[in-house]
């Protein structure tokens, strides 16, 4: 049989579209590097010029060579030969699947046309119909495939196996993708906005974050609800507006790819909605920032994939290790560093994420259909409504502070021990709530909480008179707490007085302070406090006692 022969030893190949690469890596990557280094030289003394310009030159030669090994992972071609089907780059190959070894096939039919999955034990191709450059090519190579697969495989038996699997463990297809980029866009640039020109309107209140947009249950309960929405474009450094790019450039990208974009914006919103409703929970006023809540809730919606998809999509469409370990990478450093609230919203807007999914996703085709797409588009749209609602009521609160917000927020924390939720959760614990701290005795939770609030704010350089008389009443309130028996607590509230022009009550509290038992660094810093103090030196907020 010649004819069969020839079949069998002719190489064939079929051209590609070669997509031009994403810039949008390479940025989000240049980026992060730079904001990070830009940080980290401030952090070792560095003048911010310096930091800036080294940052950005770094940010450009990053971009630079990620785009360039983007480039050199597009192939030009695929190549059909005796038992193997490869990806090619010129004469490079980029992906090879041996068909002898076949294990698994599917035919996916997409919004944007047919896909050939393809993979045996070491890898995965897939082609979609878009990606050939004559729109004929697809059949004819399809057709190509099942003869090459009939002349290795005569009973068929492999195939028809192969067939039933239909699961993949790679794909090479990627889907359109236009929600996620615009909101990895919208966060950066709100909280790239907020961290650099916005700066200069806040830096005299003494709640930055809550002028700039952040969430907090004490004034969504006094009517702002727009801050449910806003937190996620406001960020309080650069590391964490670098963590939730990185989420999202990650997390919503694959989302939308597998459940449209209309899916992804509602996980997003339900997420971060349900990440700040948790900590109406908490009988604190804490305040919250970052597109964390968010990120999560689209972390929810791949759970629901993994889960309820698993016997309705390809595995190729399903996220693989790859995936799960950027998850790990991304909430591990938020559960380490980011304090109690992300801690209990983290895994609230993770639910929220999945429950979304969950109901998203029952009873539909997957991938879902155009049909099944628009039937939750108007609520998508509401989403977006809803974001855009607390971006632009950040930005008029912002035009328009209200210094009753501040006074709010102050009284929030000055009652904190006498709110009902503080005492239900005192009586649930069966006494007096309390933190241990290295300086002594274990301080009185309400107070940590209060000392803590009352330290950060004597921190800003820039405070206003009315927020340092916030600070000391806060600071007041912690020392009552504790009987006025913590040193730590008494400095803080010294400088709170000595900042207000109270030098000689400042004074007493710090000499009050010193007659309590101390480790030595405690005693050495209150006294050079005491000698500044004494001398009208100013404070360093650097050299503030925290318990």
């Amino acid at each position: 049989m010649p004819g069969a022969h020839a079949l069998e030893n002719e190489v064939q190949q079929f051209e590609l579209v070669v997509q031009p690469a994403r810039l949008s890596l390479p940025l989000v990557f240049g980026v992060a590097l730079g904001m990070t280094l830009v940080w980290t030289l401030e952090r070792f003394g560095f003048s911010e010029p310096v930091a800036v310009s080294v940052g950005l030159g770094w940010a450009l030669v990053s971009a630079t060579m990620v785009y360039a090994l983007a480039r050199r992972r597009q192939p030009d071609r695929v190549r059909v030969t005796r038992d193997t089907v490869e990806l090619t780059l010129g004469e490079k190959v980029l992906r090879r699947v041996q068909l002898g070894r076949l294990s698994q096939v599917n035919e996916l039919h997409t919004t944007t046309g047919p896909v050939l999955l393809l993979a045996d034990h070491k890898g995965a191709l897939a082609l979609a119909q878009e990606q050939l450059q004559s729109p004929r090519a697809y059949e004819a190579l399809s057709q190509l495939l099942v003869e090459r697969m009939q002349l290795l495989d005569p009973t068929g038996e492999r195939s028809r196996r192969a067939v039933q699997a239909g699961r993949l463990s790679d794909v090479l297809v990627q889907q359109p993708v236009r929600v996620a980029p615009i909101l990895v866009a919208a966060v950066a640039l709100a909280s790239l906005l907020s961290l650099t020109w916005l700066q200069h309107l806040v830096a005299s209140r003494p709640y930055p974050d809550i002028a700039l947009g952040a969430f907090s249950p004490t004034l969504v309960r006094a009517g702002e609800s727009w801050r449910l929405f806003s937190y996620v474009f406001v960020h309080r450094d650069p590391i964490q507006l670098a963590l939730a790019i990185f989420g999202l450039f990650w997390f919503a990208p694959f989302v939308e790819r597998l459940v449209g974009w209309e899916r992804t914006v509602l996980a997003f919103v339900v997420g971060a909605a349900g990440s700040v409703a948790a900590q109406f929970l908490l009988p604190l006023p804490y305040t919250s920032t970052g597109a964390t809540g968010g990120v999560v809730g689209l972390i929810g919606m791949l759970a629901a994939l993994a889960t309820l998809g698993r016997r309705r999509l390809p595995r190729a469409l399903l996220p693989n290790a790859s995936v799960w370990v950027a998850v790990g990478l991304y909430v591990l450093p938020v559960f380490l560093f980011g304090g109690l609230v992300p801690v209990l919203g983290c895994p609230a807007g993770l639910a929220a994420g999945y429950v979304m999914g969950a109901l998203a996703l029952a009873g539909t085709d997957l991938p879902p259909s155009p049909a099944s797409r628009a039937e939750l588009r108007p609520f998508a749209v509401l989403g977006i409504v809803a974001l855009a609602i607390g971006l632009v009521g950040a930005m008029w609160h912002l035009e328009a502070p209200l210094p009753s917000d501040d006074e709010a927020v102050t009284n929030a924390y000055v009652n904190l021990a006498k709110s009902p939720a503080y005492v239900a959760m005192e009586r649930a614990a069966g006494g007096k709530l309390a933190v241990p701290v290295p300086n002594g005795a274990p301080v009185a939770f309400d107070a940590w909480i209060q000392n803590t609030v009352a330290w950060q704010m004597l921190g800003q350089a820039k405070l206003s008179k009315e927020g340092i008389v916030d600070a000391g009443r806060i600071a007041q309130a912690a020392a009552d707490a504790t009987g006025r028996k913590d040193p730590t607590i008494l400095d803080t509230l010294a400088v709170a007085r000595y900042r207000a022009g109270d030098k000689a009550g400042a004074t007493e509290l710090l000499k009050d302070a010193l007659r309590f038992d101390m480790d030595p660094q405690t005693r050495k810093v209150l006294q050079e406090h005491l000698d500044r103090i004494t001398s009208g030196k100013p404070l360093v907020p650097a050299d503030l006692l925290l318990p």
